[in-house]
């Protein structure tokens, strides 16, 4: 019955550090989401995580006709909340290229990141 019971509360503890990991993984991803949608054409395909030595590294990818630039990572990074047990949290963001068309023509393409460098 003592093993039971050790192996109960084992179970149990392996449960809520499950929980709370995904729980802090969807509220990254709803924050990322959110940054997709100020940010003209983007989508967030995938967000990764990856700790080495009590550091965070979150891999962000956006599907995006203009990249990010590192202004716009280093105002998000602030926005994302430190994991329990992480020392730091490091944002990357790769930005994938896309041109995105309709039956009226192109509604974000290349030409959109020439005025947006001109813009900066």
């Amino acid at each position: 019955m003592a093993a039971f019971s050790t192996l109960a509360v084992a179970l149990g503890i392996e449960l809520r550090e499950v929980i709370s990991k995904e729980v802090y993984e969807v509220s990254i991803c709803k924050i990322l989401s959110t940054a997709a949608s100020t940010h003209e054409g983007a989508y967030l395909t995938e967000v990764r995580f990856r700790r080495e030595a009590g550091h965070l590294f979150v891999v962000a990818d956006y599907r995006t006709p203009v990249p990010f630039t590192p202004k716009e990572v280093v105002d998000l990074q602030p926005r994302l909340p430190l994991m329990r047990g992480a020392s730091s949290l490091d944002l990357r963001i790769r930005s994938i290229p896309v041109i995105v068309a309709s039956k009226g023509g192109y509604l974000f393409s290349s030409e959109d990141l020439s005025d947006y460098i001109r813009q900066q």
